[in-house]
């Protein structure tokens, strides 16, 4: 048990035989909804361009881009995505794209034609995994290459 702990607290998770973290329902639900949602694969593509750029430049491109749409008070809210995208990719360079798919989840949007090639690059990690079963490279010779594209 944890030094501080009081008695009761400390008897009560004795008796329910597991650690308190164990106990606590994990929750992984939004509360709200995404305010970068719409733009999401703009900051993407600038993170593409410019991986080491930090969460306030990108704060202050989107309130370029789109006047009056992002407070400030989002900046931790930007600064907790782009940690999870760059924690994700870390992730697929190390481990080359073998690990459990608990990367941050795509989301939809309207791309056109011509930058679809530059946003599959910068997605990578934000990509939905290929259902089990299916193959996307090293198919053998003849067979049907399916993507999740």
């Amino acid at each position: 048990m944890k030094a501080g702990m009081s008695r009761p607290t400390a008897r009560k998770y004795l008796a329910g035989g597991q650690e308190p973290e164990a106990q606590q329902a994990r929750h992984d639900w939004r509360t709200r909804p995404d305010p970068f949602q719409a733009v999401w694969t703009d900051i993407l593509l600038w993170l593409q361009k410019e991986p080491d750029g930090t969460a306030k430049v990108l704060l202050q491109k989107l309130n370029d881009k789109y006047p009056g749409q992002f407070k400030d008070k989002l900046l931790r809210t930007l600064q907790r995505r782009i940690g999870e995208w760059r924690s994700s990719m870390a992730r697929r360079l190390v481990l080359g794209g073998v690990e459990e798919w608990n990367d941050v989840q795509a989301i939809a949007a309207v791309v056109p034609l011509a930058g679809q090639a530059a946003l599959r690059l910068a997605t990578l990690a934000s990509a939905q995994p290929v259902p089990q079963g299916e193959q996307v490279w090293g198919n053998e010779p003849g067979e049907t290459v399916k993507t999740s594209f």
